[in-house]
């Protein structure tokens, strides 16, 4: 089955959040794919069979599942009297100043892939009640209304908050690493955030707002790395984890991570793990 990366437009440029019913039919997605946004879903009625990265699961009416944001995902089979809620949200949409506590407890982490929410809720689970209910209100802030934004930002982070107690630091991940300089912090938080997109130089000096060519000084003083390499790595790095979790073609994976070349991806791969891709994710498959 082909794996498409969905770009759509999610709420507002400046409040990246939807919500949306999908019933059985023509609206259930079967495709699979996986899009930039992290997706939380509610079972209104009926079952749904999902395969989410590499796991197949069944849910039913009731449960509330949370897909990461870019998880391959593909909705296998479902009853005809299936009806779900789907909420997708990027973490920009709760994004504060890099000093307040939530940026850096919550924010920045689920950002960057070292924060995981919890896959499933049920009725029963400490944090059901107040996450179904946000889901719920989001229903009442369509985006034709004035206060829209004021009310899914409101509810998401009602969300958010609801789940921080039950999210988990990924296993192996580090920390964003201290460079010294803020400057250079905040050049890999957007590389962190963003290295499955296109980036530019231009792009990284005007968030970092510094000369391309100084900005380049700088992180490579403060790193003994130029910024592509550093984005180059990451990427890389993010494509081991890929590699040992999911049986996908290596032309997939090098999309998944931002490379436009597979050729390209191969070359740097080896270059800088000693192996091919295909002979690390066989190597990783046969683990037991």
């Amino acid at each position: 089955m082909e794996t498409k990366k969905v770009y759509r437009r999610v709420g507002t440029p400046d409040l990246p959040v939807a919500s949306y019913p999908i019933k059985a039919g023509n609206d259930m997605h079967c495709t699979s794919h996986y899009h930039a946004e992290t997706e939380i879903v509610y079972v209104r009625r009926g079952t749904e069979t999902m395969r989410i990265g590499s796991v197949l699961r069944t849910f039913s009416q009731g449960d509330i599942y949370i897909i990461p944001a870019n998880t391959v995902h593909s909705r296998l089979a479902f009853t005809a009297d299936a009806a779900v809620r789907s909420v997708v949200f990027s973490p920009n949409a709760i994004a504060l100043s890099s000093e307040h506590f939530f940026q850096k407890e919550f924010t920045a982490p689920l950002a960057e892939g070292r924060l995981i929410l919890p896959s499933l809720l049920q009725p029963g689970h400490p944090a059901y009640d107040a996450v179904l209910s946000q889901i719920e209100q989001l229903r009442n802030y369509p985006i034709y209304k004035k206060d829209f934004k004021i009310g899914r930002f409101s509810a998401i982070m009602n969300i958010c908050i609801a789940l921080l107690p039950y999210a988990q630091v990924a296993e192996g991940e580090k920390p964003l690493p201290d460079p010294g300089n803020e400057a250079v912090k905040r050049c890999m938080r957007y590389i962190h955030n963003r290295y499955f997109k296109k980036i530019t130089l231009d792009y990284l000096a005007e968030k970092c707002h510094l000369q391309p060519n100084y900005l380049c000084t700088v992180f490579k003083n403060y790193t003994g790395q130029t910024i592509f390499e550093y984005l180059t790595r990451y990427r890389i790095e993010a494509a081991t984890q890929i590699l040992e979790k999911e049986d996908l073609p290596v032309s997939k994976v090098a999309e998944l991570v931002g490379f436009h070349s597979e050729s390209l991806f191969y070359q740097k791969f080896k270059q800088i793990t000693g192996t091919t891709p295909k002979a690390y994710q066989k190597q990783a498959h046969e683990e037991p």
